[in-house]
Order: structure tokens, then C-alpha cells, then sequence
């Protein structure tokens, strides 16, 4: 059975919440990392865990402005409405 396109954005928002849960259970970790270690310098492995982390954050903002676009779209189709009839959603970095 195919997904209705409010299905779709309740998994959306259900995948969301979970992700955004478990990132910000890695920021609250790598916060008290960070308090612990002081004014140390980092070692290869520690600065590629922080531009990791740094990218998750990234991925985290895209999915959550797509899934917020994807509401507004279901919310008034016509304000995305281009003039070939079809609908198009741009995303810019105020968006994220």
C-alpha cells in the first residue's frame, strides 16, 4: 500500500524526532568531553570525531528543513506552485 503524502511526513517527523534525540545525546557527551579535557591539544582521531559530529549537525538541519518545507507544501500547495503546474521547494541556507 502506498503512503499518503501526510504518511509520509509523520514518518518524516518520527524519523526526525529520533535522530534529533540521539544527536543531541552526542552534543551533551561531546560537551562534557570538551569540559574534561581543557585546554589540551587534540590528537588526529579526537578532531575527526569533532568534524564528524560537525556533519551530523549539517545532515541534521537539511533533513529538518525538508521535512518542515514538506509541511508547509502539504499546509498551501498553491504558494509552491510554479508556472509549468508543478511544485517546487527551494531551500536556502536561512531555511537551515
Amino acid at each position: 500500500m502506498a503512503y499518503t503524502q501526510v504518511q509520509k511526513l509523520r514518518r518524516m517527523r518520527a524519523k526526525n524526532k529520533g535522530w534529533n534525540k540521539k544527536l543531541a545525546a552526542s552534543l551533551r557527551d561531546t560537551v562534557a568531553w570538551l569540559g574534561r579535557k581543557g585546554t589540551e591539544d587534540f590528537s588526529r582521531r579526537e578532531i575527526k570525531d569533532l568534524q564528524l559530529l560537525r556533519k551530523m549537525l549539517d545532515q541534521r538541519l537539511y533533513m529538518n528543513a525538508i521535512t518542515k518545507s514538506t509541511d508547509e507544501l502539504l499546509a498551501n500547495p498553491e504558494k509552491f506552485r510554479v508556472a509549468s503546474g508543478g511544485y517546487s521547494i527551494d531551500l536556502n541556507k536561512n531555511d537551515l
